[in-house]
């Protein structure tokens, strides 16, 4: 009997189905954690538009919409991929700030909705997700 080192084919096949197995169901959960990351950035974006904004209409009596939202003072130069934002004025009085993602985040934008008189909601339009939304507060 001959010393044979060395792997067999059938030894082969079962190590590159059990490598394949294991990322066709690791892939997709890697991608939801990062869309998951990127969805933070962009909430804490608009979390402190929210917050400042709610100071402005207390000193003020309206909300900073369009160029006024410069003076909310919001500093978004350190984020990594949410660093422009827009503020329009809603219909019932309100709000609302939107961002839109750069580089790999360019696919998710998010967009948070205040009425004068109402809970603030989120709502994201992305390639990824078709739309939706959900509720939550800021």
């Amino acid at each position: 009997m001959k010393n044979k080192k060395g792997f067999t084919l059938l030894e082969l096949v079962i190590v590159i189905v059990i490598v394949g197995v294991l990322s066709i169901v690791a892939v997709p959960v890697y991608r939801s954690y990062t869309e998951n990351a990127y969805l933070t950035e962009a909430k804490a974006l608009l979390g402190g538009v929210y917050k400042a904004e709610k100071i402005y209409y207390v000193e003020f009596g309206r909300f900073a919409v369009g160029s006024a939202k410069d003076s909310l003072g919001i500093d978004s130069s350190g984020n990594k991929f949410f660093r422009n934002f827009e503020i329009v004025e809603t219909p019932n009085g309100g709000f609302s700030a939107y961002t839109n993602g750069e580089g790999p985040a360019a696919s998710i934008s998010l967009a948070l909705i205040v009425g004068e008189n109402s809970a603030p909601y989120w709502s994201r339009g992305d390639s990824s997700s078709g739309g939706g939304g959900g509720s939550g507060g800021a």
